[in-house]
């Protein structure tokens, strides 16, 4: 029987490091506050992308059921919250909009 020591230190590693997702210096970094579902998180990003004009990039990172998505470039991040309008913004943070999808 082969040892599961090697894939339990790989695992590790991967929550360790990967798992950690920052705002790109030149974008936004949207945190949703509530669990969603995938398809919930897809519409969510459709939505996102269409907020921003000229974004290139985007990437995203789900850890129990929350989902962060990475926008970029945006310049005016304030901006792109104000045209959060199916949303509930939470926070705005220097490059980072918390905003909430579901009505309480």
């Amino acid at each position: 029987m082969k040892s599961v020591l090697p894939l339990f230190v790989a695992v590790a590693m991967l929550f360790s490091v990967g798992c950690s997702m920052e705002a790109p210096d030149d974008g936004v970094q949207v945190k949703v506050v509530d669990t969603l579902t995938e398809a919930e998180a897809d519409a969510l990003q459709e939505q996102l992308e269409g907020v921003g004009s000229g974004i290139s990039s985007t990437s995203s990172m789900m850890v129990n059921g929350k989902y962060t998505f990475n926008f970029s470039p945006v310049e005016d991040v304030q901006a792109f919250s104000d045209s959060i309008t199916f949303a509930k913004v939470v926070s705005v943070n220097d490059r980072v909009i918390e905003i909430s999808v579901k009505s309480e």
